[in-house]
């Protein structure tokens, strides 16, 4: 049931037949194929992070994961949750996760490498949106060791995640429906 509700949200609009039996009127129905970003949204919505450079790697490492994740690649997804697995078991990323309130950072990684692809991406919601209060926490005005980031949303997740690129790159869809989703 959810997936009918999935193709209808996400999914391509349909139109009616230009002659129907009874010879009636035709309506054209104009269904949105998925959410979609404004025009403008990058640019007015996005921001600088990070004020730290512990925290420029964290959001580094994260991003990595979900472009890995939205592109469908499950080498690139493993190798990116290996690659956070090595930087949150430090005992400085510990601490660190301690203070930012981070804690599923510390474990997550760890659990992460023992899923499919598929299933991260249903289990990478909760973490996802404490990166993004993280990132809107450290926004920044500094030149070094920043990155442009925006918020992006899916009602059919429902999640978000932080990314760099102006189109929409869903994390928790990949090409089922990669340009699912709006920005925040």
């Amino acid at each position: 049931m959810w997936y009918i509700s999935l193709l209808l949200a996400c999914g391509e609009s349909t139109q009616p037949d230009e002659k129907n039996e009874k010879n009636e009127k035709n309506v054209v129905l104009k269904v949105q194929k998925h959410a979609q970003p404004a025009a403008d949204d990058f640019t007015n919505k996005s921001f600088v992070c990070c004020d730290t450079e512990q925290s420029h790697q964290f959001l580094k490492h994260y991003l990595t994961l979900t472009q890995a994740m939205a592109a469908d690649d499950d080498s690139k997804t493993k190798e990116a949750v290996q690659s956070l697995v090595s930087f949150t078991s430090t005992p400085e990323f510990t601490a660190f996760a301690t203070t930012e309130g981070l804690q599923e950072w510390v474990d997550g990684p760890k659990y992460w490498s023992t899923l499919s692809r598929k299933d991260l991406q249903q289990d990478f919601k909760p973490a996802s949106q404490l990166m993004v209060n993280f990132a809107q926490k450290h926004k920044t005005t500094k030149s070094d060791a920043t990155t442009t980031v925006i918020v992006a949303y899916c009602p059919m997740a429902p999640g978000r995640w932080l990314q760099t690129e102006s189109i929409i790159s869903n994390p928790y869809y990949g090409s089922e429906m990669l340009t699912c989703g709006v920005f925040e």
